[in-house]
């Protein structure tokens, strides 16, 4: 089977020591995976895989994920924490004099162990400025429910 044209998931290929060879990825199909011995193989693969389950989908009345890319973000989104951390957060806001809001939007921006901010000093706060990856390793939140697992051979299973 061909890729899907105009295709706007979000794939990623990296290295799998485990497996020796490269492992293709689809975010918005977290049960899936291709392993392959050079990248542009392993990216051929899942997409190939992608374009098979979407097919799939279809034929069984599934609901087909939207790619993430064409989803609009509003900017935002309620955080839920233990009150001592809203505690601890709302008196370094203080102290830094910035509202909370701007303390915890930098502190998600620069999440490393380092200041949020300097203090007001009427300069424009840049929150993009310095910023890391947002990714330290390649662990991944499953989903607490039945998915399909696609294998290399194209074999189907339900976990």
């Amino acid at each position: 089977m061909k890729a899907l044209q105009n295709d706007h998931y979000s794939y990623r290929v990296t290295w799998s020591a485990e497996d020796n060879e490269y492992i293709g990825l689809c975010v918005e199909f977290p049960s899936l995976s291709w392993l392959a011995p050079t990248p542009e193989d392993a990216l051929q693969g899942i997409r190939e895989t992608v374009a098979e389950v979407i097919e799939d989908m279809k034929t069984s009345g599934e609901t087909i994920p939207e790619p993430l890319t064409s989803k609009h973000y509003s900017g935002k989104f309620i955080v839920r924490v233990p009150p001592e951390v809203h505690r601890m957060l709302a008196l370094e806001a203080a102290e830094s004099g910035v509202s909370l809001n701007r303390l915890a939007s930098a502190r998600l921006t620069h999440w490393e162990n380092t200041p949020a901010l300097p203090k007001r000093d009427g300069k424009h706060f840049n929150p993009m400025q310095g910023r890391s990856r947002m990714f330290r390793d390649n662990n991944q939140v499953k989903p607490e429910r039945s998915v399909r697992l696609v294998t290399k051979t194209g074999k189907n299973s339900t976990v």
